[in-house]
C-alpha cells in the first residue's frame, strides 16, 4: 500500500533560520503526526473526491493539538475556559477549502516548518531541553500563522503564553524516549 500524505516537512521550501535541532516531547511527537494524518488522510479513509492538502499548515497542526487533551497547549485552552470542541469546530474549518476559493486576507496558511522552526527557537531561547506542544502553541499564536483565529476563539494570547511559561518553569518538557533502539 502507498502512502501518498505529504511530508511531514519540506524541505524544499527550508525556512533560512529553522531554529536549533531540538527532541520534542511525546505529546509534541504525538500531534505532528496526527497533524499529517489529518492533513491528508489515506485514500480508502478519504474518498476519490475528499480534500486531500498538498502540505500540512498551522491549521492542521492546531487542530492535532487540540485533540491531545491534557497537554500543556490545551491547559492554556481550557484554564481560561474555553471548550475544546468548539475550538476544534471553528479550528477545523480552517482546513476546509473555501467555497468561492477566496484566499485569506493576510495570504495562504503558513506551512508548518515556519511554526516548528519558532516552536524549536522559543524552546532554545527558554533553555529547555526539547519542543512541548506549549512551545507550538507559542508559535501558532504569531501573526503569520493564527494568532487572529486563535484570538477569535477567544483565546487570550497573553495569558496563554504565561501558562505555558509557568507551567515549564515548574516541569520543564522533557525529550521523548525512543528507546535503547534508536540511542
Amino acid at each position: 500500500m502507498t502512502d501518498n500524505r505529504p511530508p511531514l516537512i519540506d524541505r524544499s521550501a527550508r525556512p533560512a533560520d529553522s531554529g536549533p535541532a531540538m527532541p520534542y516531547t511525546q505529546g509534541t511527537h504525538d500531534a505532528l503526526v496526527a497533524a499529517q494524518a489529518v492533513s491528508r488522510p489515506s485514500a480508502q479513509q478519504a474518498g476519490p473526491e475528499s480534500d486531500r492538502h498538498a502540505s500540512v499548515t498551522a491549521a492542521h497542526l492546531m487542530l492535532a493539538i487540540l485533540a491531545e487533551t491534557g497537554s500543556t497547549a490545551t491547559r492554556a485552552f481550557t484554564d481560561q475556559g474555553l471548550r475544546l470542541g468548539r475550538a476544534r469546530m471553528r479550528v477545523a474549518a480552517l482546513t476546509l477549502p473555501p467555497p468561492d476559493r477566496v484566499e485569506r486576507a493576510d495570504g495562504p496558511l503558513t506551512p508548518i516548518d515556519a511554526v516548528l522552526a519558532e516552536a524549536r527557537s522559543d524552546a532554545a531561547r527558554r533553555r529547555h531541553r526539547a519542543v512541548g506542544t506549549g512551545h507550538l502553541l507559542i508559535a501558532l499564536t504569531a501573526p503569520h500563522a493564527l494568532a487572529d483565529e486563535l484570538t477569535g476563539l477567544g483565546l487570550d494570547v497573553s495569558a496563554a503564553v504565561r501558562f505555558v511559561c509557568a507551567t515549564y518553569a515548574a516541569t520543564p518538557p522533557r525529550p521523548r524516549d525512543t528507546g535503547r533502539e534508536f540511542a
